[in-house]
């Protein structure tokens, strides 16, 4: 799974330049570095109508429109390639709202003795890259709100993943994002398999492990941490 990933750029127009957005109502121009984006959080998303994009905020943990509460959202913060088709909840947002997630860094975690150490992978380069995801929207019974909601889709880990999990997130090249957005359903599942391109790995601070926890200094190495105590497996 994916359950946790960063975005440090800051600079809105930055960001929606890379994706070829323009920022929803109620940006301003700088956006609080993340080091440590969990799920039930608000995530930075790209979507499109077809002919415009735009850069919009939503909760991670997917609502579908038909739910009658939103605490479903909760389990569904991946979805897997293979059965996107085959799961209700998945099936209309895959062929009609499809989005992307702004990403610099994802995070997996790998044996530790008795607990587990968090590793952050990222693109050889550092550049930002796109999650492939889903959203939805699902109105409030009671006070008529409007919740939008989004889910990454994960698959076979490439070779470099692989050394510490089964699964990755879908990272989409740059020149494929149009066609996720906006192609056939059937050209999309084709994007949706192991990242080829050059990745690099690090393990970094166990402070990861708690998700109200967000600084650079997560990005560190393990020996700059102060002792830990208790459980330090992660907790979304």
């Amino acid at each position: 799974m994916c359950g946790r990933f960063s975005l440090k750029a800051s600079e809105v127009k930055k960001i929606a330049e890379r994706f070829a957005a323009k920022p929803g109502q109620g940006f301003s121009c700088e956006l609080k570095p993340r080091y440590n984006i969990a799920p039930s959080q608000q995530v930075l998303v790209v979507k499109s109508d077809g002919t415009n994009r735009e850069l919009v905020q939503m909760k991670w943990g997917l609502i579908p429109h038909w739910a009658k509460a939103p605490a479903i959202g909760n389990r569904l913060i991946n979805a897997r390639a293979e059965t996107l088709n085959d799961k209700p909840a998945y099936r209309d947002p895959f062929n009609l709202r499809r989005c992307l997630v702004p990403c610099d860094t994802f995070y997996e975690w790998k044996a530790l003795g008795s607990g587990r150490q968090p590793v952050a992978f990222s693109l050889a380069d550092d550049a930002l890259f796109a999650l492939a995801a889903l959203w939805d929207a699902w109105i409030n019974p009671e006070t008529r709100e409007r919740v939008e909601s989004v889910v990454l889709i994960t698959t076979a880990p490439n070779e470099l993943v692989s050394t510490v999990h089964n699964r990755m997130p879908v990272i989409l090249q740059p020149n494929d994002e149009e066609l996720w957005l906006t192609g056939a359903p059937s050209a999309a599942a084709n994007l949706l398999k192991p990242y080829p391109g050059e990745m690099k790995a690090k393990e970094v601070s166990q402070r990861l492990n708690s998700a109200a926890y967000d600084g650079p200094d997560l990005l560190l190495p393990p020996t700059s941490d102060l002792p830990l105590f208790g459980n330090t497996s992660p907790r979304p």
